[in-house]
């Protein structure tokens, strides 16, 4: 899947051994394969169709002279992660080649620096991150209770979903959905879920199973897709139960699944998960004052991100059963991001948690204060729409990095 390789000059060679043997060394369990110092276009073909078989190359950049053999490796259409010595003029020859690559549109990453002290933990992260990226592809991300023009009215550009990362969407309309739920025998795991979690929520006698038969026809239509969604609330005002348990429980399992079939908001889940390995919270982004500090909400998280005992609770906006509720870590960095619904750019802030628990009946039952940096003019512009996701640690670094790598543009506020 991955290979690395160095390029260099013959005369130069000798010089750079040394520097190669480090960034082996850096990078050890993140490629599969290790094709050494090639120093001219011959040696390179003689591996060249070897090269085609690895999805990711990592190219070392170690001297100058190096633009043909460079750009010989982007035209693979592999991806390609360049890193170039501070020596023994790398960089010019690293650059030369990142500007004709790009012009063809090739997915590159440079990085530059002395290799005692690039950051080697972001550039792990980010060649891994992407390798379970591009590990989804082709892949497809299922929305329930959708029709089709659903995506173009809400703004989704599809194609570019699908032109960046691999994903195509099926959507299943909501006639289907409440057809196959009349028919569905229940998740009798859910129903035990159900059973043993704390409640303060009233709801009918038929609404557990409901929930569970949910949950049942949710995994029927997502079998195989990489990520999921549902659109709430025509189901609820149909079946008087709600589907805030159902994707709490595929989050903490690892699946990503969104309220209110919000695609970007998906696809900005999804990449955080994968890149960063963090569970992400879908929220509705409620008001920031003068200190900066945002309020975020929304009746439904991973209760792997709680530090409380996650509980069943009424949920806000039509007061029936349950929402999914629990206390964030307090004092925690975080990372605020978004994929705007036309898949061209990502917003990115670094925050705190200031307060986690819930304080308000005005808004949904997850609540979360987090102190930013500075006031995210982007995101109340609504070029990004209206979710937002917000992930555990500094991830700002990796996610710009892989952002870019696939085409998106970065706004960092």
């Amino acid at each position: 899947m991955i290979a690395l390789i160095g390029v260099a000059t013959r005369y130069q060679s000798e010089a750079i051994k040394d520097v190669y043997k480090y960034a082996r060394q850096a990078l050890h369990g993140v490629y599969q394969d290790d094709f050494g110092i090639v120093l001219d276009e011959n040696s390179l073909e003689k591996i060249i169709e070897k090269l085609k078989n690895f999805r990711i190359l990592i190219a070392m950049v170690l001297t100058g002279g190096t633009r043909r053999l460079i750009t010989r490796l982007g035209e693979l259409g592999n991806i390609l992660i360049l890193i170039s010595n501070t020596k023994q003029n790398a960089l010019a020859s690293a650059l030369h080649a990142l500007y004709i690559l790009s012009r063809a549109n090739k997915r590159i990453w440079h990085i530059h620096g002395d290799v005692h002290e690039l950051p080697w933990n972001t550039i792990r992260k980010v060649i891994l991150g992407t390798k379970r990226l591009i590990s989804l592809t082709p892949g497809k991300i299922v929305l329930i209770g959708v029709p089709e023009e659903y995506l173009s009215e809400e703004g989704y550009e599809v194609k570019n979903l699908n032109e960046k990362f691999g994903l195509t969407v099926e959507t299943i309309p909501l006639k289907a959905f409440l057809k196959k739920l009349e028919n569905a025998k229940p998740n009798r795991e859910i129903l035990r879920r159900i059973s043993d979690m704390p409640k303060e929520a009233k709801v009918g006698a038929n609404v557990d199973e409901t929930i569970a038969k949910m949950y049942s026809v949710a995994m029927e239509l997502c079998e195989g897709a990489v990520a999921g969604g549902i659109r709430c609330f025509p189901i609820i005002l149909r079946t008087d139960a709600t589907p805030c348990l159902i994707v709490s429980d595929l989050l903490d399992k690892g699946k990503i699944f969104g309220c209110e079939a919000d695609l970007a908001a998906i696809v900005t889940m999804l990449l955080a998960r994968e890149i960063t390995g963090e569970f992400p919270f879908m929220a509705n982004p409620i008001t920031i004052n003068e200190e900066n500090k945002l309020i975020l909400a929304h009746c439904t998280a991973a209760s792997k991100l709680f530090e409380s005992v996650a509980k069943l609770v009424s949920h806000f906006e039509t007061g029936k059963g349950y929402a999914v509720q629990g206390d964030f870590k307090e004092n925690t960095v975080v990372t605020i991001l978004k994929v705007d619904p036309s898949f061209t750019k990502m917003f990115l802030a670094r925050g705190r948690i200031v307060r986690g628990k819930k304080f308000s009946e005005e808004f949904c039952r997850n609540q979360v204060v987090v102190e930013i940096e500075r006031k995210p003019i982007s995101i109340f512009s609504g070029e990004f729409a209206h979710h937002i996701v917000m992930i555990y640690g500094d991830h700002i670094s990796e996610l710009s990095h892989v952002a870019r790598l696939f085409g998106l543009g970065v706004v960092y506020e």
